[in-house]
Formats: structure tokens, sequence, C-alpha cells
């Protein structure tokens, strides 16, 4: 399956959801995004100065999470949720391996009708530590899911996915 850069724009309930397409995160083993609202956050379509608001305040506590790729011997990526930051959550996409493939972390959580779903990625698969969201501001509670993929180039397939863990905001 090739994910492409693709802008999209959807009109729901008067709001204008923006994002990219990515077909390549709807799975079977995770969360159910049937009959919902998904609004699709990566880093070409969050602020780069630091600040996402998703759904409501933060406080400090929750549950870390880490999901590992599944490719064979040393994992060559990882997707790490950090619950507990000073100013709120953040995703962490972190390359492993210098095997010339990035690493791509996905997190989704879903409030009501709506998932929310971010997809961020290392930059260039050499093995140079881990590519960190701007901050989220995440219901404290709430249920996340965190996914580790491998991803050939820019816009290659994801392969060696992890299934979805689940953490706490």
């Amino acid at each position: 399956m090739r994910v492409r850069k693709a802008a999209i724009g959807i009109v729901t309930a008067g709001v204008v959801l923006l994002g990219w397409q990515n077909t390549a995160v709807a799975a079977t083993d995770g969360p159910d995004f049937s009959g919902k609202n998904v609004v699709v956050m990566n880093p070409d379509t969050m602020k780069a100065d630091g600040g996402a608001t998703a759904d409501g305040g933060f406080e400090t506590y929750g549950t870390n999470q880490t999901a590992y790729t599944t490719d064979a011997g040393d994992p060559g990526g990882r997707a790490v949720f950090d619950a507990d930051t000073c100013c709120g959550e953040r995703l962490r996409a972190c390359d492993m391996q210098g095997d010339g493939r990035r690493a791509v972390a996905y997190l989704n959580w879903s409030v009501g009708d709506t998932v929310y779903l971010l997809e961020w990625w290392d930059d260039n698969g050499a093995d140079n530590g881990c590519e960190q969201s701007p901050y989220l501001n995440i219901s404290e509670g709430r249920a996340v899911w965190v996914k580790a993929c491998l991803r050939d180039g820019q816009y290659g397939a994801d392969v060696a996915c992890s299934g979805w863990e689940r953490g706490t905001a």
C-alpha cells in the first residue's frame, strides 16, 4: 500500500478538517474508526511553534506507552507516547537503526464521534534519534493508542508495523 501526500479538507458538522489522507493506518488490530469523523494531523498540518490543542486540558498523570516495529533482529524504530511532560503530551518517532528506513509513529484517540490521528516521522532513517511532535492537549484519563512502523522514503509504504498499544493521557 502506498501512502501519498494528498491534502484533504472534509466538512463535517460545519467544521473543516484539514490533513493528509493516509490509508495505511486503517487497521483492524486497534481502535475502531468506523462511523467516526477523522482528524488527521502530521508535521505539515500542525503548528511548528510547539502547540496543538486537541480536546481539553492537561494535568500531570497518565500512562506512557512505547510500541516497537516488528522487523527482524533489533527493532528499527519505536513510537513513544509521553503522557506527563511539562506542557502536555508528546509523540516521538525514534529511528533506532541506520537502515535507510524512517521511523513513523502514530497516535490516535477519540472524543465522541471524532477520532484524532497524529502521524509523526523521523526525517531520514539514519539512526539519529527521535523526532518529537509539538505538545498536545488531550483530556486526562483519555485512552490513546500508539503504533510504530518503518517507511521506505518519504512516501513509501509502511512496513514492520507494531500492533496498536494502549496508553492513557
